[in-house]
């Protein structure tokens, strides 16, 4: 995944709450664009989590992203182009 793909997910018309899944096998939720920045190179994404501290996470180190709404679908990492799949 790209800074820049989480860029679009993030400044989407309506937002959609996703999960951002690591390469080491921990992930962090983003239920509001209130929860997240990304850096302006888009290097470095962080994520306010429940207990007011923050996951600063190595936007290289990144793989997918699940979004869930109204039905729940995991997306493969190339999530923000038009060929994206279901799994």
């Amino acid at each position: 995944m790209t800074g820049e793909q989480i860029r679009r997910h993030f400044e989407a018309t309506s937002f959609v709450p996703f999960r951002v899944h690591m390469a080491s096998g921990r992930s962090a939720d983003v239920p509001h664009p209130d929860f997240m920045h990304l850096s302006p190179s888009g290097h470095w994404l962080m994520v306010d989590l429940p207990d007011d501290t923050v996951e600063m996470i190595d936007v290289s180190c990144t793989i997918s992203q699940a979004c869930w709404g109204r039905t729940r679908q995991i997306l493969r990492p190339n999530f923000f182009s038009s060929s994206a799949s279901e799994i």
